[in-house]
């Protein structure tokens, strides 16, 4: 399954549309404007300099998983330059004859401009790009920040959150797990791949992939469909690194005293961080995820209490927030039966209601060093209702890094472990 980085489109104006029907006066050119489309680009080699900052790219198109015949022609992209007067960009030579298969007056191209039809090329997280032609009648069948980002100017490039695609593969297998832990040795990149899963979770919108039933020419199939469980941009994220001294009253409920009390001593509870994204959760079309690294450093059934229950996914509420015959409702301590308590957030504060239900859209993503001989191994309580997510050194990474052969001895992990001095050499 593709899923897309970014998009490149023009919308079917009188000039483009004469231009495809060798009815443009002036040059075959299909103009996209001054915008930067570097990004959506990066990574295809310049062609042909000119004096004034200008070249031209071949984009290797590929062909939809359906009958796109001659679909994989290559297309060619120019840029004017930075020192010329306009700086565009622009699709040369794109006459009935000579341009992109899909685009051309004997495959989807409409018998009349439309501003409301347009010629998008799209860019995957694997790097691979599509071209395709997304008609009026086709507009309400797309997610709808989609539509909304193409009916918001006649040409553009939009990129999204950029991320390898094992990141892809651990926040595709989140959404569908809803706890996982990353589970490895020392160096394998489980941080960095938080970090990026964390950029894919805060992004605005939804995930947009292809549609495996793409019928050619259908209006009845998108092009494009969303996977993500909530369609809305609200998403709330807290990174948080656990250590030995690490409580509960830190990640779920604890006390406080009042600074504005006017009494000797005033003791008023306090939500930690998991209670404050249960409760932003809450809300309808909100989502939020807990980032635990080094999670093993800590009593982990102490931090979670509670919540090592009402985690799991079938003992949450519904979508609707709604309650099913497996939902598990649990009284936290320091609260009265039916007492409520402010919760901080973005925007408007919420209220958290004694008893607790956990809504269904709350996700942690945690790690674990799996050799770290200083610290506990996991609760097998609580390690039961994450899904372990192995990370393992890449060996042909590491050698082509170092410019080492992978069958060389001294790469070998009996050559490494009995071998010290071997290590300082490479």
């Amino acid at each position: 399954m593709e899923f897309i980085s970014g998009i490149v489109w023009r919308n079917l104006n009188k000039a483009t549309f004469d231009t495809l029907n060798n009815r443009s006066p002036g040059q075959y050119d299909i103009r996209l404007g001054s915008a930067d489309y570097s990004a959506f680009f990066d990574g295809l080699p310049r062609e042909n300099a000119t004096n004034i900052g200008g070249f031209s790219l071949t984009v290797p198109l590929t062909s939809f998983p359906t009958a796109d015949t001659g679909a994989s022609t290559p297309l060619v992209v120019r840029y004017m330059g930075n020192d010329s007067s306009r700086r565009d960009w622009n699709i040369p030579s794109q006459r009935s004859a000579t341009a992109y298969s899909l685009w051309r007056p004997d495959r989807r191209l409409p018998d009349a401009p439309s501003d409301k039809s347009f010629l998008v090329l799209l860019k995957t997280y694997s790097g691979k790009y599509y071209g395709r032609l997304i008609l009026a009648r086709e507009l309400d069948y797309l997610p709808e920040d989609l539509k909304d980002l193409l009916l918001s100017n006649e040409r553009g490039c939009r990129m999204l959150a950029t991320a390898s695609p094992q990141a892809l593969d651990l926040y595709l297998t989140l959404l569908r797990e809803y706890n996982v832990l990353l589970y490895g040795p020392p160096g394998t990149g489980k941080t960095f791949l938080m970090q990026e899963v964390k950029r894919l979770f805060e992004r605005d919108g939804a995930l947009w992939t292809f549609q495996d039933t793409l019928e050619y020419g259908s209006s009845e199939a998108p092009m494009i469909s969303a996977v993500d469980p909530t369609q809305a941009g609200h998403s709330r994220t807290i990174w948080t690194t656990i250590h030995q001294s690490y409580s509960y009253e830190e990640f779920i409920l604890g006390v406080t005293t009042a600074s504005d009390s006017h009494t000797l001593l005033k003791i008023t509870p306090r939500p930690g961080i998991l209670l404050e994204l249960t409760e932003f959760a809450r809300q309808p079309g909100c989502r939020s995820l807990l980032l635990a690294d080094e999670i093993n450093r800590g009593n982990v059934s102490r931090l979670f209490g509670e919540f090592i229950t009402c985690m799991e996914p079938d003992k949450r509420l519904d979508e609707d927030g709604g309650e099913t015959p497996t939902t598990v409702s649990v009284r936290l301590p320091y609260l009265q039966e039916g007492e409520v308590l402010p919760v901080p957030a973005p925007g408007t504060p919420l209220v958290f209601h004694n008893p607790m239900r956990m809504p269904k859209h709350v996700y942690t993503l945690a790690s674990m060093n799996s050799v770290d001989s200083s610290t506990n191994p996991l609760d097998s309580a609580l390690g039961r209702r994450f899904f372990r997510y192995e990370v393992r050194p890449d060996a042909a990474l590491l050698s082509a890094h170092l410019g080492v052969s992978a069958g060389d001895r001294r790469f070998t992990p009996g050559a490494v472990a009995s071998d010290p001095v071997a290590i300082k050499r490479l």
